[in-house]
């Protein structure tokens, strides 16, 4: 599982109290140190989750299988809130205010509050849950912070094991006149042969979204568009195809350009690579963080309640 994706697995916890203190309900499913996650707990967020991703697994193994991964990101929440109190990190009111501005502008029609009461969610509980995002958010931010330098040596040695990665593919600037039957397109495969101007009869023919301007395609590479497309790569600059039927309809092509493809030198991705292998490095010191976590951390799973579906 990738770094981004834990990460956000135990951001969408924050919700709502998955962890309760020590005078939690019966149905305790695990423990983390002091505190407690309860079955009820679970069970409400599990459902939440599946709703939010459309979710709805197939069978018996496929559910506890997500279920034990779910459970695992509770525990992951738990250990990073516990951590957070330690190191003391806090979010200041200014920073908490400026969180809540950006949310309030994504509702342009409904307020903020109306919205949150039609989810019976009060204005400050919700604060507070954008709050205790914002501190499991910096607390990971620090856990995962990869604080050395990616040498120019290191990027160059990764460079050479994945110079695969950086080769440009030839592109092509192509237009195109798609129409419905073959009928219209020899017919405007003629007046092209007369000399009449190919963006003037896509602007007039062409179904296609890209018709009213002059069917311009942009550039594309091998693949990237429906396979009936790759013909313009056995075409020459300036060259007008025959008529080639797809599932769209009947095509002509005019090719207006061709780049060939290159490797790209090593001067020129060298920055992305340093910021490709301070990535991998952040999310292996993450791992670790968390794992260590894990290890100083009294845990208890309660695998019996777990298998407990209703």
């Amino acid at each position: 599982m990738r770094f981004g994706v834990v990460l956000a697995g135990i951001l969408m916890l924050l919700s709502s109290p998955g962890c309760q203190p020590e005078d939690a309900p019966r149905g305790v499913l695990a423990r983390v140190d002091d505190r407690v996650i309860t079955l009820g707990d679970f069970d409400r967020e599990f459902r939440e989750m599946k709703l939010e991703n459309e979710f709805f697994p197939g069978g018996h193994e496929t559910l506890m299988r997500m279920r034990e991964r779910f459970l695992d990101q509770l525990i992951d929440e738990a250990l990073v809130l516990k951590e957070a109190k330690r190191m003391g990190v806090t979010v200041t009111e200014q920073e908490l205010e400026e969180e809540i501005m950006k949310t309030k502008d994504d509702y342009k029609g409904e307020s903020l509050r109306e919205h949150l009461n039609s989810q019976g969610i009060s204005f400050e509980e919700w604060k507070e849950d954008v709050r205790r995002t914002m501190v499991v958010e910096k607390t990971i931010r620090m856990g995962s912070h990869y604080g050395g330098v990616i040498t120019t040596d290191e990027a160059r040695t990764y460079y050479e094991a994945h110079r695969v990665e950086y080769m440009l593919p030839e592109r092509v600037k192509a237009r195109q006149i798609v129409v419905a039957t073959q009928r219209n397109a020899s017919r405007i495969l003629r007046e092209l042969k007369k000399g009449k101007e190919f963006e003037e009869l896509a602007v007039e023919n062409s179904l296609g979204p890209e018709g009213r301007f002059g069917g311009d395609l942009g550039y594309f590479a091998r693949g990237e568009m429906p396979k009936e497309f790759d013909v313009v790569f056995s075409m020459d600059s300036g060259q007008v195809s025959g008529i080639t039927k797809s599932h769209f309809g009947f095509h002509i092509f005019k090719v207006e350009e061709k780049t060939p493809g290159r490797q790209l030198e090593f001067e020129e991705v060298v920055e992305h690579i340093q910021g490709k292998l301070a990535q991998m490095k952040s999310e292996q010191q993450y791992y670790q963080w968390l794992e260590g976590l894990r290890r100083n951390a009294k845990i208890e799973i309660n695998h019996d309640l777990l298998a407990y579906t209703h």
